[in-house]
């Protein structure tokens, strides 16, 4: 299954900005960046897997192509996921650090994912483990025990709960909210 789409901005867009906090690490498989700019992105939705590619289509626009039983529900909350829900128009920076940052990036949007337990089981795992090690332990657990991701990206996989290297007493945590069905919507 494959569907595409295209959003645009009322301005100019830093997408790449938008979705950088997604990434877990430089070699997280769900995430990559290429060279001219695209994102690559993959996520196990709760209607199946998705691979997406999002690129520039315009300054102010940005396409997705999205393969998988996912790629409907993907493409649907792109504009959520690239921060188009996000009103900035009446945001004014008050302390310097955030108004040096934004003079920086003003495009700046926060995107929205939904999906609680592909942020909740990343940040259990960052929670006491060094970010090199919780990056290694994170890749581990997408590629050994991981959905395989349709479409073409290489190498880019979905995630289960399994072990991954993890510290011992955290392990349980991935367990609890992910084996009640429907659990992680009700947060």
């Amino acid at each position: 299954m494959k569907s595409t789409r295209t959003v645009v901005f009322p301005g100019a867009a830093s997408f790449g900005h938008t979705l950088s906090p997604l990434r877990r690490g430089p070699a997280d498989p769900c995430f990559r960046a290429t060279g001219d700019g695209s994102i690559w992105r993959t996520s196990l939705l709760p209607t199946g897997p998705v691979t997406a590619r999002i690129s520039r289509a315009a300054p102010n626009a940005a396409h997705c192509v999205a393969w998988g039983r996912g790629a409907g529900e993907f493409v649907e909350m792109l504009p959520a996921l690239l921060g188009l829900e996000d009103d900035a128009s009446d945001f004014v920076p008050r302390h310097p650090t955030v108004a040096a940052a934004h003079r920086r990036v003003p495009h700046l949007r926060l995107g929205r994912t939904g999906l609680v337990l592909e942020a909740l089981i990343p940040a259990i795992i960052e929670q006491r483990v060094p970010g090199a090690d919780a990056f290694r332990s994170w890749r581990v657990l997408v590629t050994k025990y991981g959905t395989p991701a349709p479409g073409p990206a290489p190498r880019a996989c979905g995630w289960r709960r399994r072990r991954s290297g993890g510290e011992p007493s955290r392990r349980g945590n991935f367990i609890a909210p992910t084996s009640t069905p429907g659990a992680h919507k009700r947060w």
